[in-house]
């Protein structure tokens, strides 16, 4: 099944005329990195997001050895030459970490210096709201936001009849009052958003 979806997906990039790519490098409670990468592409006036590899990096989480990882995938599971990749690569985004976003010695450096001259670096939108978010949190006001917000949600989550007058406020104002949580994730609001828009 692997090397069907292996041939299928080599198929697909071989046919696409620009890859946007996001990558996550992580690092696990026995100490081990690994590296997520993510395609995504337009086919058909249709976003095609794509999980191209997770992998364990063996030689260790430098800006070096990752960007001879996302390389060395890109020709191995996405037969992509050099050219193919300097034509096609328009976008790679990760989060604010140095490793990848470094102005002198980041992936996205290394990307648009020796592989790909026509990439955008792009610091992930989650990652910078969720930054935000903390950074906000510091303020008396957000807090007092926040207070309402649980307040409402106290309101209207447990009594059906409230939920019911939720949904009619959320429709008029265009927007989803059906999952009324207390806790979201700043991560989930943002793919929220984009579900929304697209």
């Amino acid at each position: 099944m692997h090397s069907q979806m292996l041939q299928t997906t080599k198929a697909f990039v071989q046919k696409i005329l620009f890859i946007l790519m996001s990558c996550d490098e992580v690092t696990t409670i026995d100490n081990q990195s690994w590296l997520s990468i993510h395609l995504y592409v337009i086919d058909g006036w249709k976003w095609v997001p794509i999980l191209f590899n997770l992998q364990r990096v063996l030689d260790g989480a430098t800006s070096t050895n990752l960007t001879k990882f996302i390389m060395q995938n890109l020709v191995e599971f996405g037969s992509m030459i050099e050219i193919d990749l300097a034509n096609k690569l328009v976008c790679f985004g990760a989060d604010g970490m140095i490793v990848f976003q470094g102005l002198k010695n980041g992936v996205t450096t290394k990307l648009m210096q020796n592989h790909a001259p026509f990439v955008s670096g792009v610091h992930c939108m989650a990652h910078c709201t969720n930054l935000v978010v903390q950074t906000l949190n510091n303020f008396s006001l957000v807090g007092k936001i926040e207070i309402f917000f649980a307040s409402m949600h106290n309101y209207f989550a447990h009594n059906p009849k409230r939920h019911l007058e939720a949904n009619k406020l959320a429709e008029l104002f265009e927007c989803k009052g059906n999952n009324c949580q207390k806790h979201q994730d700043t991560l989930d609001l943002n793919v929220i958003t984009f579900q929304k828009n697209a």
